[in-house]
């Protein structure tokens, strides 16, 4: 009992982690929003996804289901989070080189 305890206070804590974290967006010259490097972000969503895996693997985890369904959904939320940021910042980057370049 005292391990599931454990488990559901990092679930709470990975979990209250991300609600604090916020993305900053600058106005540059030509009037657009850019994302500015979110590094915090970053380096918080690796941390999440090494707990996360950490946890998946865990055996009071494993037995139960409740806490494998929520392991899954973080690491799901959390996967998607960093595909879509990474996939953010290189567009982004590609954007502004190329209006560089055009401009």
């Amino acid at each position: 009992a005292q391990e599931e305890v454990k488990i559901e206070q990092r679930l709470t804590a990975i979990e209250r982690r991300w609600t604090q974290q916020e993305l900053t967006f600058e106005q540059t010259t030509s009037g657009q929003s850019m994302l500015l490097p979110p590094d915090s972000v970053l380096n918080t969503l690796q941390e999440a996804l090494v707990e996360i895996q950490a946890l998946r693997f865990n055996p009071h985890v494993l037995r139960n289901s409740t806490f494998s369904e929520q392991v899954q959904a973080l690491l799901i939320q959390l996967t998607s989070t960093e595909k879509l940021l990474n996939t953010w910042l290189l567009a982004q980057h590609k954007h502004s080189t190329l209006h560089a370049f055009f401009c």
